[in-house]
């Protein structure tokens, strides 16, 4: 048997509609967040709601590691947009994904990095980042939205002034910024578990974000539930590649 697919996501409207398309259902509550273990589009799956942040993150990435033995990792989700041509509705691939809120500098670390790791940013898996913008902007362009492969920033701050969108992207780069990707990356670095953050712009990341997410938030989360089963299509050869 294949192993299954990790799907997390932080919030239930993240992740409702894809436990909703799920088969042969059965569920395990560990550490207070529950795992819905079953089959979507064909594929086996786990799908959990993490929490919002980077440490409940960390933790669902782990179960699914350790309990579940997932064979890759998908954290889907909304994004507040750093890029001037992202817009809400538009997706990104990650590329990688960082901490911006880490720093150690004072002890010669660079920004984002963690002391005795040897890296500064998790790397998607580059098959899963293939297949995931394969999918996502054939799904972008038949809804008039754009979909890019980049950077996702994550850190416990809800980005929502320019100061702060353009310091994260001046010091690393990111296309977009969020809550979780980079602790997920994280866990799955150290645990050999290929990772890829698939992320649906709610907002623009500024001083208008508070106006913007809740009215995109579940239209966003609904697109890339929609993209998910179709990735999964195409990693079991059923989907259009």
């Amino acid at each position: 048997m294949k192993a299954p697919i990790g799907i997390i996501g932080a919030m239930q409207v993240e992740v409702e509609l894809l436990q909703q398309h799920m088969t042969n259902v059965t569920t395990k509550t560990i550490s207070s967040m529950t795992f819905y273990c079953g089959e979507l589009a064909g594929a086996p799956v786990v799908v959990a709601q993490s929490g919002v942040g980077k440490v409940n993150a960390a933790m669902c990435a782990q179960v699914m590691a350790t309990i579940f033995s997932v064979g890759a990792c998908i954290n889907t989700g909304i994004a507040g947009s750093l890029a001037h041509d992202l817009h809400v509705g538009d997706i990104v691939i990650s590329t990688d994904a960082v901490y911006h809120d880490v720093d150690v500098t004072n002890l010669s670390y660079k920004p984002g990095q963690l002391p005795d790791l040897d890296t500064l940013a998790f790397a998607a898996d580059t098959a899963l980042r293939e297949c995931a913008y394969g999918v996502c902007s054939r799904y972008a362009a038949e809804h008039g939205q754009r979909c890019i492969i980049g950077r996702i920033a994550s850190g416990d701050q809800f980005v929502c002034t320019r100061a702060r969108k353009e310091a994260i992207v001046q010091e690393f780069g990111a296309a977009c910024c969020e809550m979780e990707g980079a602790a997920i990356g994280h866990v799955c670095y150290r645990n050999h578990v290929p990772f890829v953050g698939i992320r649906t712009m709610s907002d623009s990341a500024d001083e208008v974000s508070k106006l913007d997410y809740p009215s995109f938030e579940r239209t966003c989360a609904y697109a890339n539930a929609a993209c998910i089963e179709e990735i999964l299509r195409v990693m079991n050869g059923d989907g259009v590649e």
